[in-house]
């Protein structure tokens, strides 16, 4: 049974024992995100990934690094032209492979 441990507007964060899942209560069992539960050095749990995960979906910001995030923000997201960006976004950022053995090409 999860555990409800952070609440913010409509975001409901919950620790399943494994992993905590952040879940927008005004969607639908689509609209949840899952992260690696992480402690601090007294044991408790760290939610710092979560809440700035909330904090840039619930500011609708773009200037998101981490693929990871970036995809945990569109899917928790409600707002089509907000998670539109987002798509656009990802979209632009192609990874470029890089083969390490050849050394640095000018």
């Amino acid at each position: 049974m999860a555990k409800k441990v952070y609440n913010y507007a409509n975001y409901i964060v919950l620790d399943t024992g494994k992993e905590l899942i952040i879940k927008n209560s005004k969607g639908n069992h689509d609209n949840h995100a899952h992260f690696r539960k992480r402690t601090n050095k007294q044991g408790k749990i760290s939610l710092n990934t979560v809440k700035t995960c909330i904090r840039l979906c619930d500011a609708k910001r773009l200037d998101i690094r981490s693929d990871y995030m970036l995809e945990a923000i569109k899917r928790i997201a409600l707002d089509k032209d907000y998670i539109s960006d987002l798509e656009r976004k990802q979209a632009k950022e192609t990874k470029k492979y890089i083969n390490v053995q050849k050394g640095v090409r000018p």
